[in-house]
């Protein structure tokens, strides 16, 4: 995946993450370790969000 591509539904994309890292992985990192310890994972991480994206022909050419 192209990391300008695909943003997240809260608007990030993998370049965001990536360009952030340093700031965000101790977040990351011990949410993940939580969810390990407790044998629980977030039921609001697991959502999928489906768009519906129309097909046109390009009536620009």
């Amino acid at each position: 995946m192209g990391l300008d591509k695909s943003p997240n539904p809260n608007g990030l994309n993998m370049k965001s993450y990536q360009q952030f890292w340093d700031l965000i992985r101790a977040y990351i990192t011990n949410a993940c370790r939580g969810w390990l310890a407790s044998k629980t994972f977030p039921l609001s991480l697991v959502e999928t969000l489906v768009v519906l994206i129309l097909k046109v022909e390009n009536h620009n050419q």
